[in-house]
């Protein structure tokens, strides 16, 4: 419901969702789920099929839920205006960054998250608003706290290379670089600008210098500031290596590839992608005997119609009508045998269908029953008798009515169960 598109579109998606089931250890519902969060976050219908392949992978090999991956990813993308070709490079990036670092794909997504805004209006690539975000997990720094603070650097160094001044000679000083270079490396890349910051603040602290101080002179007072950039500047040398890591991993795309791989040769998996087939089949089976089943739904609803219309007198008095369930429990049966063969299954249900037409004289003769039961109630008593004497002609003749789809009905399951 939350993906448009053509018929043709949607066929193609539907296909390409069970295909998903019969090979990946998840299972439709989730996989169906992932796709509808997909729609509801703009991904294009035509990209729904590879983003949800994408994101069950991430589901199968980090700490995120393939639905919670969809969305952060979905988030983020539509921030920054990820390109949708470029989803796979940013999974590989995110599994290669949480499989190296003190840190998590959830919290690495989470700062990401915070900082895509920020990112986005300065030109940092995602690579490296993954990177940071892998460098501030890796520390300690918790998403709510690294994302306020490095968004309102990012946005200070940007206003400041803009507008040059005291504040852009300030930023140039702790990254010990002239006011040009560090103007030039910011426009160049926002996140070698940063390293620079991050390694200019570690080496004011080793020196024995008022790192608050320094924050203050660039517009970044306060307590959160100055924890989270002196937990990022104590470890400037993991900033560098994601910066690093990421930007051959984004090259690369294959980390998450290497890491589902390793996982779809578990017997678990291995075991939820078998019971998917045996699903998926019955599926297929559904679809393949839903028509043969609402003919026959047609034939009984409407004899059940006719005689649920039926005066109470002349209801009460066709006991006959019971054989008629045990018919339909029978042919049940045999349905249950047919289950090995979609196609006779079918073919059954249509030579049941074809006996119910025999019904209709019979279905003709409830309704002049029912006239007569209630041409009953008006009349004199002795009116009532001719009508229950009607209703007992009735029954003999729905009996044999009954006896023919008995008949019909053993012939079905007989052959069911050949």
């Amino acid at each position: 419901k939350t993906v448009d598109g053509t018929d043709e579109q949607l066929r193609n998606l539907e296909g390409s969702l069970r295909e998903m089931a019969r090979t990946m250890p998840a299972t439709h519902t989730e996989i169906a789920a992932v796709a509808e969060a997909a729609g509801q976050l703009g991904v294009a219908t035509d990209d729904v099929a590879s983003f949800t392949r994408t994101m069950i992978m991430l589901g199968e090999t980090t700490n995120l839920t393939a639905d919670e991956a969809a969305t952060s990813i979905a988030q983020i993308s539509n921030i920054m205006g990820t390109a949708a070709g470029d989803v796979d490079r940013f999974a590989a990036t995110l599994v290669k960054l949480g499989n190296n670092g003190a840190s998590t794909e959830a919290e690495i997504l989470n700062l990401a998250n915070r900082v895509a805004g920020a990112a986005q209006i300065v030109g940092m690539s995602e690579k490296n608003v993954l990177a940071l975000s892998n460098a501030m997990a890796s520390v300690g720094i918790n998403d709510e706290l690294g994302g306020g603070a490095v968004s309102r650097a990012m946005i200070g160094m940007n206003t400041a290379v803009l507008d040059g001044g005291k504040e852009l000679e300030a930023f140039a000083k702790i990254a010990n670089m002239s006011a040009k270079d560090f103007s030039a490396a910011w426009k160049g890349d926002p996140v070698v600008a940063m390293q620079a910051f991050v390694t200019g603040l570690g080496r004011i602290n080793d020196e024995g210098g008022n790192t608050a101080q320094a924050l203050a002179d660039v517009g970044l007072k306060g307590t959160q500031n100055t924890q989270v950039f002196l937990a990022l500047a104590g470890a400037s040398d993991v900033l560098s290596e994601s910066v690093a890591m990421a930007a051959a991993e984004w090259d690369s795309a294959g980390a998450h590839l290497d890491e589902y791989g390793n996982r779809l040769g578990t017997t678990e998996s291995q075991v939820t992608i078998a019971w998917n087939n045996i699903k998926d089949a019955a599926i297929t089976a559904g679809a393949a005997t839903l028509p043969a089943i609402a003919g026959v739904s047609q034939n009984v609803a409407a004899m059940a119609t006719e005689f649920g219309n039926l005066p109470a007198p002349v209801r009460d008095s066709i006991t006959a009508l019971a054989a008629v369930g045990g018919s339909v429990l029978l042919v049940g049966g045999g349905m249950m045998k047919a289950a090995v063969s979609i196609a006779e299954t079918v073919t059954s249900f249509r030579a049941l269908s074809a006996s119910m037409v025999g019904l209709n004289p019979a279905l003709l003769l409830i309704g002049g029953a029912r006239a007569i039961g209630r041409g009953a109630y008006a009349s004199h008593a002795a009116e009532q008798a001719k009508a229950t004497a009607a209703a007992n002609e009735f029954t003999g003749a729905l009996r044999g009515q009954t006896d023919a789809v008995n008949e019909s009905s053993r012939a079905v399951a007989a052959k069911q169960l050949q």
